[in-house]
């Protein structure tokens, strides 16, 4: 009574005419129950909102039933999952499962229930992520930053400073893009990397390692100085600016 499986499957759309495909679920759900776990929900992603049929038969072969069975379907934007899984009920859903205020006494049931179930889901704050989500979608604004850097063939480096970019621009109401802009080009004034960062909004410059790209960043620096670009300096970034004021200005 304290634990609840959730169990996420693809559910593929294929063939002509396209047909959401169960089968997947289907095989995974009975390789868990062959290690002794029994899924309470599944929630489904995909494409498109999970059809009548398709639940109809995921109920049938996996033994879960229909309204513990959740459609995480392709939306807009990520801010909309939440709002689609309490549409569904999944937070009614796991209280009972957890046997979590109010279903925690067996004697209160049916429509007092129920009603109270949805006390949590405070009216403002629905509306407020509800906002949110539809700010993503339709931002009052545009800004283009550039990210510069030398660490730019890995995906992943400068992630948790993209994220933090990202809920700027979501806070501020901006569609945000990102210019990367490879510091060790920047050595060269009649590099063309220069045109794209004089057309940015903003600069930053974050951290990193080694001489290599320094002095392209600490040029960056300057730009963004001299023409009065707003400017982030990250770690070695905050470090260059200083050393770019230093040399050109002390």
């Amino acid at each position: 009574k304290n634990m609840a499986f959730v169990h996420v499957s693809l559910v593929p759309v294929l063939g002509h005419p396209p047909e959401q495909k169960t089968k997947p679920t289907q095989h995974s759900v009975r390789a868990m129950r062959q290690l002794g776990l029994t899924p309470d929900f599944l929630c489904c992603r995909g494409v498109a909102a999970l059809d009548a049929g398709a639940r109809k038969k995921l109920s049938l072969f996996t033994s879960v039933p229909p309204h513990g069975i959740v459609s995480l379907h392709d939306v807009s934007n990520l801010y909309r999952v939440p709002l689609m899984m309490m549409e569904q009920g999944v937070p009614e859903m796991l209280c009972r499962r957890l046997r979590l205020p109010p279903f925690h006494h067996h004697a209160r049931h049916g429509r007092e229930a129920d009603a109270e179930a949805f006390r949590f889901a405070d009216p403002q704050l629905v509306r407020s992520w509800t906002e949110l989500a539809d700010s993503v979608d339709r931002p009052a604004g545009e800004v283009t930053i550039a990210m510069v850097g030398k660490y730019l063939e890995q995906g992943d480096a400068y992630l948790s400073v993209v994220k933090a970019l990202t809920h700027a621009a979501i806070a501020t109401s901006q569609r945000l893009n990102i210019e990367w802009i490879d510091s060790s080009l920047l050595d060269d004034a009649s590099s063309p990397e220069w045109a794209r960062l004089r057309a940015c909004h903003g600069v930053v410059v974050p951290g990193g390692f080694g001489a290599r790209g320094l002095d392209g960043k600490i040029a960056a620096c300057r730009h963004a100085r001299e023409g009065r670009v707003p400017f982030l300096g990250i770690c070695l970034g905050m470090q260059c600016a200083v050393v770019e004021y230093c040399r050109s200005v002390l």
